[in-house]
């Protein structure tokens, strides 16, 4: 974001789609054809254009928080946009102002929502499969005696991410906000992806090609153990990120 300024505002800022209830900012370019508009106020115009977007995401319409933040949302962009002696550096300070406020506003019910969504997934499959390895547990099959305890870790795994995200989005930008408003299968897939990669490791583990001890727990028991495969489960779902960057370094390692 660009702290130049701009003597000369060169677009006209309306109302849109009307004066009486407006749900966007208009932008009409006061330059000639020939004529560019200057960088800092293009980028001033797609910063505002992306804070209403994100705005008639967290506040409806016709409440009264987004009509507040709407019009001066709007007054900003007549600050930084419109007129003679346009001042982008004052307007993208209050750009960012309105930013914040927002995230403090608004961020924490977003978070729990989020958090709710994921918890409740996380719950199901964790039930799910929980209940699928005990019974294979008390009803082993010849061929795959094992399957319990890595049953148990993509339990686990469910655990684990769920914590991972509650740790993650302790706090957040505010142009993560849409993103985590519009993702609604991302919970999902986000628990498939870790539960996937869980049984990769677990796979490695058992076959003595990834080896893991964190203080009495060893990787080397969790097809004996049930306890120590539902821990490891709830440890790499929990540190996903790393996981994935030690399996590629692992497979680089096997393949070169």
């Amino acid at each position: 974001m660009s702290d130049q300024t701009s003597k000369n505002g060169h677009f006209i800022i309306s109302h849109y789609p009307n004066d009486d209830s407006p749900t966007d900012i208009g932008f009409t370019s006061s330059l000639n054809s020939s004529e560019r508009v200057p960088e800092d106020q293009y980028q001033l115009k797609s910063d505002i254009e992306a804070f209403i977007v994100t705005l008639s995401d967290v506040y409806t319409k016709e409440g009264d928080e987004f009509k507040n933040y709407y019009q001066r949302a709007y007054y900003l962009a007549k600050l930084g946009l419109e007129g003679d002696h346009v001042d982008i550096s004052l307007a993208n300070r209050t750009l960012d102002q309105l930013r914040g406020e927002i995230v403090v506003s608004a961020g924490a019910s977003i978070r729990n929502r989020l958090l709710t969504t994921y918890g409740f997934r996380a719950f199901i499959f964790c039930v799910i499969i929980t209940i699928a390895a005990f019974i294979l547990d008390k009803n082993p099959i010849s061929s795959a005696p094992k399957m319990p305890f890595f049953l148990l870790m993509l339990s686990g795994s469910m655990v684990g991410s769920w914590l991972s995200l509650g740790v993650r989005t302790r706090s957040f930008s505010f142009d993560e906000l849409r993103m985590h408003i519009r993702d609604q299968n991302g919970p999902t897939i986000r628990l498939a992806f870790t539960g996937v990669l869980t049984l990769v490791a677990g796979l490695l583990m058992h076959i003595g090609a990834l080896n893991i001890s964190i203080g009495t727990l060893d990787s080397t028991k969790i097809a004996s153990d049930h306890l120590i495969a539902l821990s490891f489960g709830i440890l790499l779902g929990f540190s996903e990120k790393a996981l994935v960057t030690t399996l590629t370094e692992k497979t680089k390692n096997m393949i070169s």
